[in-house]
């Protein structure tokens, strides 16, 4: 069995791989599982894992007919996006489909897979998954989330929760510096309202919310984030601080400003990572230490989207700034005045 594994504050990654059936069961710890060759073929098998303070993120790749039994601790709820199956499957007794959402929630289950599988999966605590889910829809989370089951639903939510497990198991830098546990907690957040929205349902009857109610929520917000110093905040405490739910701020923030809240904070970080960057004085910072502060632990991403909304490169405008810097220490009011002029134009 070939195992490596880093280490940080905000958890631990692993990737293992073996010809060994047991060695993969037995790499598995806590999830009870059980695997049983049931076609012909050398065993290969796979599993990319990252283990953060209150939710575990894996990717598992087995390549030849299996059936799979687990009995997860009922302090746990695994859900999960199958991304890929060559040949036919059934989960519980339930047809499986390249594309499936599993629920593996309610204690014993079984799966049978004829040419092997690939899935990405995140694991809640139970206790947290019920708390926050509650904040986020405004009211208990069903009941029938809770059970093991294939589980119909919105193709589109389901395919940009099981993107975003590949992104974090695949390519993500774990979190490091001061923010490390911010961030890991930032991530956690994501991971559950992707969830919720893959498990709730199109009919909502947000949209029925008084529309005042709903902007109003959306002020304070906006009034929370600008006041506030937490570069990270999550979508649950967002829902606290507008009194709404997830559903009723989103309608909210679409209706007045046409984007959705998570957009907009991470608009309102770009921007503020943009004035530090503008405003850098020493050699010490850098474009990651700056990335960092304001909570962008995937620095490619980061670069694509400033990029993307101010017109150039992160490096460029540090780069820029460090040109201009001696020319405004001159003493001359006008020069100040000058460099100050284009400070305006350019963020127009």
């Amino acid at each position: 069995m070939q195992n490596s594994q880093t280490h940080d504050r905000a958890g631990l990654m692993r990737r293992i791989r073996t010809d060994d059936v047991d060695e993969f069961a037995e790499a598995q710890q806590g999830k009870n599982r059980r695997y049983l060759q049931l076609r012909a073929g050398h065993f290969q098998a796979e599993l990319l894992d990252w283990q953060l303070p209150r939710v575990q993120l894996f990717r598992e790749r087995v390549n030849v007919g299996m059936r799979v039994e687990a009995a997860p601790p009922s302090h746990l709820v695994p859900f999960s996006v199958v991304t890929s199956l060559p040949g036919a499957a059934r989960f519980c007794g339930q047809d499986l489909a390249p594309g499936a959402f599993v629920q593996a929630t309610g204690g014993h289950w079984d799966i049978r897979i004829d040419r092997g599988i690939d899935s990405v999966c995140c694991v809640f605590e139970r206790e947290q998954f019920e708390q926050l889910g509650c904040e986020l829809l405004g009211h208990p989370v069903d009941e029938a989330w809770l059970r093991s089951a294939v589980r119909s639903t919105d193709p589109a939510a389901r395919a940009r929760l099981g993107l975003r497990l590949h992104q974090l198991i695949s390519g993500v830098a774990l979190p490091v510096g001061q923010n490390a546990d911010r961030l890991a907690r930032l991530i956690e957040a994501e991971l559950l309202e992707l969830t919720i929205a893959a498990l709730s349902s199109s009919e909502d009857d947000a949209r029925m919310e008084p529309s005042w109610r709903r902007r109003r929520a959306v002020r304070r917000v906006i009034e929370y984030l600008e006041d506030s110093r937490e570069p990270l905040p999550t979508i649950p405490e967002l829902c606290r601080v507008a009194g709404v739910s997830q559903r009723t701020l989103e309608y909210g923030f679409r209706d007045l400003l046409g984007i959705t809240p998570v957009y907009y904070t991470r608009v309102l970080r770009l921007n503020r990572a943009r004035r530090a960057l503008r405003a850098a004085k020493t050699q010490r910072e850098t474009v990651t230490s700056v990335a960092l502060r304001f909570g962008f632990v995937e620095l490619g991403r980061f670069a694509v989207d400033y990029r993307r909304l101010f017109g150039e490169r992160p490096s460029e405008t540090l780069h820029r700034n460090s040109e201009r810097a001696p020319r405004q220490s001159a003493d001359s009011d006008v020069a100040t005045r000058g460099s100050q002029s284009v400070r305006l134009r350019e963020s127009a």
